[in-house]
C-alpha cells in the first residue's frame, strides 16, 4: 500500500527510515532529463517537491519526516523506532515550506498527483483557516478514485468547522489525545472529528538540521532542541 504524505517533505537518508519503505516510480528512468511517463514531472522517482518544481522533496522543516516516521519507520532494525504500519511505502510529497507555510493550489495538485501516482492513502497533517472549493473537489477526486484521505484536525484547541482541511467533507479527520487519554488543550475538536489518536510527546524521526518544534510549540517555553534525543540527535 502506497500512502502518500502531503507535507514537508523526506529526509530520505535517515538511518532509521529504509529505502525500502519509500515509494519509487518505476516507469521513471532516473537522471535522465526526461518525462519518460509523461506525467508531466520530470525525474519523479521518489515523489515531488511542488514547492521548488523539481524531484527532491527534501524536508527542511522536520514536519513531514516526523509524519513519515510515525507511518512507516524501520521495523526490527536495530535502532531509533518502528513505524505503525512499516509494510507501506511512503510517497514524499512536498508542499510545505520551511517555516511550515503553504498555499492551497500545491496541496490541491499534490491531491492530484498522488491518486493518478497509486496512492491507496493521502496522509494531510496540516491545518488552516481559509479554505477554497478547490480543495473539496480535490478530495471528491480522491475519494472517487478510491483513495482514503486522512487530515489532522489541527493544533490550536478551538472547533474544527473553523479549519481546513479538517471540515472537509470526506475525510478523516483525527484529533489528538493525552498521556491521560483525555483531549490536550492544542488539539481541536468538534462534530467534524472522526478518531483520536496518542498525539502528545510522541517519538519519531528527525530531519537533519531541523527543530519542528520552534514552530509548533510557540509561546509554550520551548528552547531550541529540548526535543532533540539519541545518541545522533536523530529523533
Amino acid at each position: 500500500v502506497v500512502v502518500a504524505v502531503i507535507d514537508s517533505g523526506l529526509d530520505y537518508n535517515h538511518e532509521d527510515f529504509p529505502q525500502a519503505h519509500i515509494w519509487r516510480n518505476r516507469a521513471e528512468i532516473p537522471g535522465n532529463g526526461k518525462d519518460d511517463d509523461q506525467n508531466g514531472y520530470v525525474d519523479d522517482v521518489w515523489g515531488w517537491n511542488f514547492l521548488d518544481k523539481n524531484n527532491r522533496p527534501y524536508d527542511d522543516n522536520g514536519h513531514g519526516t516526523m509524519v513519515a516516521g510515525v507511518i512507516a519507520a524501520g521495523l526490527n532494525n536495530g535502532t531509533g523506532i518502528a513505524g505503525v504500519v512499516p509494510e507501506v511505502r511512503i510517497m514524499p510529497l512536498k508542499v510545505m515550506d520551511f517555516q511550515g507555510g503553504l498555499h492551497s493550489f500545491q496541496m490541491v495538485e499534490a491531491i492530484h498527483y498522488a491518486v493518478r501516482m497509486g496512492a491507496k492513502v493521502i496522509n494531510l497533517s496540516t491545518s488552516g483557516q481559509t479554505g477554497t472549493k478547490r480543495e473539496q473537489d480535490a478530495v471528491e477526486y480522491a475519494r472517487k478514485n478510491g483513495v482514503v484521505v486522512v487530515v489532522a484536525a489541527g493544533n490550536a484547541g478551538e472547533d474544527t468547522a473553523e479549519y481546513y482541511p479538517s471540515s472537509l467533507d470526506g475525510v478523516i479527520c483525527v484529533a489528538a489525545t493525552s498521556w491521560d487519554d483525555m483531549q490536550p488543550t492544542f488539539s481541536n475538536f468538534g462534530e467534524n472529528v472522526d478518531l483520536a489518536a496518542p498525539g502528545v510527546e510522541i517519538l519519531s524521526l528527525r530531519a537533519r538540521g531541523t527543530d519542528t518544534n520552534l514552530s509548533t510549540a510557540t509561546g509554550q517555553g520551548y528552547k531550541k532542541g529540548m526535543a532533540i534525543v539519541g545518541k545522533d540527535k536523530k529523533y
